[in-house]
This record gives C-alpha cells, structure tokens and sequence, in this order.
C-alpha cells in the first residue's frame, strides 16, 4: 500500500523518481546498482542542470551493469528547484 503526502521544496532541492530498472541493473557479480549508488551520483553532480543530472547517472548505471544482465526498463525523472524557486525539467529525451 502507498501513502499519499505531500513536501515541500526549497531552492536547491532536487527530487528524484525511478523504476527499478535504474536501481536493480546488476553488474556481473549480480551487484544491484541500488540506492546509495544511485543518491551518491546525484549528490556529486548536484550542481548540474536536471538533463545532465540524468546523463551522469544513466552513464553511471551503463557502466555499472556493462558485463551484467539487465533487461527491465530504466525510467529516470528529476526534479530541480531553481535559487528562483522555480522547477527545472529536464527537456525529455527518450533513451
């Protein structure tokens, strides 16, 4: 069951929603990319627009799971507050 709630940003925020196609690509070792990989590399390239936030882990995870199995789907949003307190979105690319 899901909660519903709510949150509320604040400039430099950044929200991030994933399948678990992002999350469970497994390299050959069958070690999940996972979380903690997955909040690290949006952490390091925080500083970076949503689109390239999004390159920079869709990169990771490829390299990740090069040598892995990985069949599911990887769907990737991310959502950035602005200093102006706008949202920044990234301009939709599929991959």
């Amino acid at each position: 069951e899901y909660e519903r709630g709510s949150a509320r940003l604040n400039p430099g925020d950044i929200l991030i929603t994933s399948t678990d196609g992002i999350t469970e690509a497994c390299d050959a070792n069958d070690d999940e990319y996972g979380y903690e990989r997955l909040a690290t590399c949006v952490a390091k390239n925080r500083h970076k627009s949503a689109d390239q936030i999004i390159e920079a882990v869709l990169a990771e995870v490829k390299e990740h799971s090069c040598e892995g199995v990985h069949i599911d789907d990887k769907v990737l949003m991310v959502l950035k507050v602005t200093k102006d307190r706008t949202v920044e979105v990234p301009k939709g690319k599929a991959i």
